[in-house]
């Protein structure tokens, strides 16, 4: 089985959603719903 980093999750997550997780999937989906953009215009 093949489990990523916390960073490379983050990376293919907004990869494939193309653009950063709204206030709702934060919430949900994150230990720590920080007001910076979790997906950067790098990533």
């Amino acid at each position: 089985m093949l489990l990523y980093t916390p960073d490379e999750a983050i990376e293919r997550i907004c990869h494939a959603v193309n653009r950063d997780l709204t206030d709702e999937e934060r919430k949900a989906y994150l230990p720590d719903p920080a007001v910076s953009p979790v997906c950067s215009p790098d990533r």
